[in-house]
């Protein structure tokens, strides 16, 4: 067979056979992928709307996104809003699931899907060990250590109790009343800070909340980089 017509054959039929493997391997993994997301979702809602019997109402938005209505485990009362909110990050779209009360202060937070540098950016979802190496070995080879309840990651933490006004990325390590910045992680910990915001502005907008006390100047404050 002539050269000029073998080699593309064979490059053609390698390619064929890789997108043959690749759609294999997602037509396999394509429903595990929906379990783990819908799982992540319903872990999140628990942890951003904890004063809410589970499952919390579900309302759709006109944009498409989804509204969920926390009421009291005793009765019907309004405990708490949760949505989805999104921001471009270093290398990947960033989704936050964020949860407020009545007073659009924020509950609490959780990153659920970030594809970010790995050592950078995915110390959004980083819980600093509390057992040394040689107890983790311990446990490993059958020790019988207490069971640690889940912990939340610090950097998610500085969101509970703050305001739309407070959403404000600083340099500042240990701020109380603003957002530390992860270092090193400038754009990732800025996306956090976006999604959060751009969640928010969906539940305002969707229940016609307006008490967050910001106005849009402090909404859009410039923050500080790198």
């Amino acid at each position: 067979m002539n050269e000029r017509v073998k080699y593309p054959i064979v490059i053609a039929v390698i390619c064929l056979i890789a997108a043959a493997a690749l759609a294999f391997t997602y037509a396999l993994t394509r429903e595990r992928i929906k379990v783990a997301k819908k799982g992540d979702l319903v872990a999140g809602l628990a942890k951003v709307l904890p004063d809410a019997k589970m499952p919390p109402e579900e309302r759709q938005l006109s944009d498409g996104a989804t509204l969920y209505v926390g009421h009291a485990k005793n009765d019907d009362k309004i405990v708490g809003y949760a949505t989805i909110g999104s921001a471009q990050g270093y290398s990947s779209r960033i989704k936050v699931l964020v949860g407020v009360d009545p007073q659009m202060t924020v509950v609490a937070i959780s990153i659920l899907e970030q594809n970010e540098t790995p050592g950078l950016g995915e110390r959004t979802k980083e819980v600093p060990a509390t057992k040394s190496i040689w107890q983790a070995i311990g446990d490993l080879f059958g020790g019988e250590g207490e069971a640690e309840p889940p912990r939340e990651p610090p950097f998610q933490s500085q969101f509970r109790g703050k305001r739309l006004d407070q959403l404000v990325l600083v340099k500042d390590q240990g701020a109380t009343d603003k957002i530390s910045q992860l270092t090193g992680a400038t754009i990732t910990s800025r996306a956090v800070v976006d999604a959060v915001k751009d969640a928010i502005g969906k539940i305002e907008r969707a229940v016609g909340a307006g008490a967050s006390g910001a106005d849009s100047q402090c909404a859009d404050e410039t923050m500080n980089e790198e």
